[in-house]
């Protein structure tokens, strides 16, 4: 019984006519694109209907291989395979722990608004002069026509929230603000109760 060969990555024997060509074996096997007959009726128009699958040899030829060399091509396809996958794998574990850390953080992110809202209470009557120890949460300054203004949102120790619009910067974000300010209205932004002031001034310390 003669040696086996096989086509690349194929689980069956070749059963057909093998060839060598320089001590290595091939198929030779009908052109399948032009069925054998080295030209397609269809393209006479370009190059006589010349095949450039087989090159008008009507037949085209494919590496064959022994049970050993395939064995290895299978192990290498299948070795392949799995890395794929456990890279698809870990791909999707990733996925799934950063829409994870996203609903966490969208969570406390909802969970801190909540507190805001509930929190917040509105100080002092309108007009009244009250004394504010906060911490600013955040400066915005603009420009316009009659130069910069500033709104300044500061929360106290006990979640209330006051809002100073004007030229005045009170302080840069995260520092503790201490002024003596006057209300002006009671307003609200996105559910969260807001006591808005002005004429600020820093109290001594």
């Amino acid at each position: 019984m003669g040696n086996m060969f096989f086509r690349f990555a194929a689980e069956q024997p070749y059963s057909g006519k093998v060839l060598f060509d320089g001590g290595k074996p091939f198929s030779y096997e009908p052109c399948e694109k032009c069925n054998g007959r080295g030209v397609i009726d269809i393209y006479l128009h370009n190059a006589n209907g010349l095949c450039f699958d087989c090159h008008g040899d009507k037949v085209t030829r494919f590496c064959l291989y022994t049970e050993n060399q395939v064995a290895s091509q299978l192990r290498q396809i299948a070795k392949a395979k799995k890395q794929k996958d456990g890279r698809a794998q870990i791909n999707q574990e990733i996925a799934a722990l950063y829409a994870i850390k996203q609903s966490v953080r969208q969570g406390f992110w909802n969970i801190a608004k909540l507190r805001e809202r509930t929190e917040s209470e509105h100080i002092g009557r309108i007009g009244q002069r009250i004394e504010i120890d906060a911490t600013m949460i955040v400066c915005i300054g603009f420009d316009n026509f009659y130069g910069t203004t500033y709104i300044n949102t500061m929360k106290d120790a006990d979640g209330n929230v006051f809002v100073y619009k004007g030229s005045n910067r009170l302080a840069k974000n995260g520092e503790k603000v201490s002024v003596k300010a006057t209300v002006k209205e009671h307003g609200e932004y996105k559910g969260v109760k807001q006591t808005v002031v002005n004429r600020p001034s820093k109290m001594k310390g």
